[in-house]
């Protein structure tokens, strides 16, 4: 398995409105395929390093809460965090974001997770599925930013 994936777009809304959702935690159950819920931990209530944050997940009918601490969070440029443990986490998610003009923000999401490559990991595929869920995602941040509809 592949413990990196990555993939990008283009949005067709300025950089500071791009940053202020992707870095809006509580927003990502918007556009993730997995992140059902997500909230602000131990006193904290914006990005900053430092600052945690719980993610509830669910894939079918398997859940999971996944804690974070944010690595990064350089106004307008990246929104990063790790899950689990900061010492030893079992993936570090990462945006990645650049103004190629006043109206249009590319923008990059990347994953890396060691766990994938745990030779007693017990989910084949996992890393194909992280991947196809990064694409979809950044589809639908542009649609929900572009107020685009995928509907007829």
């Amino acid at each position: 398995m592949n413990p990196d994936g990555s993939a990008e777009i283009e949005i067709a809304v300025p950089l500071a409105t791009v940053w202020a959702a992707i870095s809006d935690i509580e927003r990502h159950p918007e556009w993730s395929s997995e992140c059902v819920a997500a909230e602000w931990t131990g006193g904290h209530s914006r990005p900053e390093v430092g600052a945690t944050f719980v993610g509830h997940n669910a894939v079918g009918d398997f859940t999971w809460d996944a804690p974070c601490t944010v690595t990064d969070a350089t106004k307008g440029s990246v929104f990063s965090y790790l899950v689990g443990d900061p010492a030893v986490p079992s993936a570090m998610w990462r945006w990645e974001l650049e103004a190629i003009d006043h109206q249009t923000t590319r923008v990059r999401h990347s994953f890396h997770a060691p766990d994938l490559l745990k030779p007693d990991y017990p989910y084949p595929g996992r890393d194909e599925m992280l991947l196809d869920g990064i694409v979809a995602t950044l589809a639908r941040v542009k649609q929900v930013l572009e107020g685009t509809s995928s509907e007829g």
